[in-house]
């Protein structure tokens, strides 16, 4: 399975019901908390994650700007997230993927099934389905 999936077999995978979870990682620098942008629109089904608490923990000043959080963090997240086993994973956001991959990169350390959705349009613009807001 290639790790970026198009707009087009995105769309196919929701319509045919397949086991998907989707998960919208909007961070920026300049704007780390995307809560706002995630409840002003996102897919259908998409859960926010967190960049700054669930992708990543407090560290010292020498570990960087986001050091790893340890795995029992991460998979009490994806509990959170509802990620089964089985599921196919979908990482998006709506920058330059920076949140998008650092998940895609994480769960692959797990082994999980998980794919970054390709492209830099928004998603909810680029699938051409109607956005849902609220959170």
């Amino acid at each position: 399975m290639h790790p970026l999936i198009d707009v087009r077999t995105l769309s196919a995978l929701i319509d045919e019901g397949a086991p998907l979870r989707l998960l919208d990682v909007r961070y920026r620098l300049d704007e780390p908390d995307g809560r706002p942008a995630y409840r002003s629109g996102h897919l259908p089904g998409a859960v926010y994650v967190q960049m700054e608490t669930e992708l990543a923990r407090l560290g010292a000043p020498g570990e960087g700007r986001h050091p790893l959080p340890p795995l029992s963090v991460l998979q009490d997240a994806a509990r959170r997230w509802g990620v089964d086993p089985g599921d196919t994973v979908v990482a998006y956001d709506d920058w330059n993927m920076l949140g998008a991959a650092r998940l895609w990169w994480m769960l692959a350390r797990c082994r999980r099934r998980r794919r970054a959705r390709a492209g830099r349009r928004p998603v909810r613009v680029a699938c051409g389905r109607a956005a849902i807001g609220g959170g």
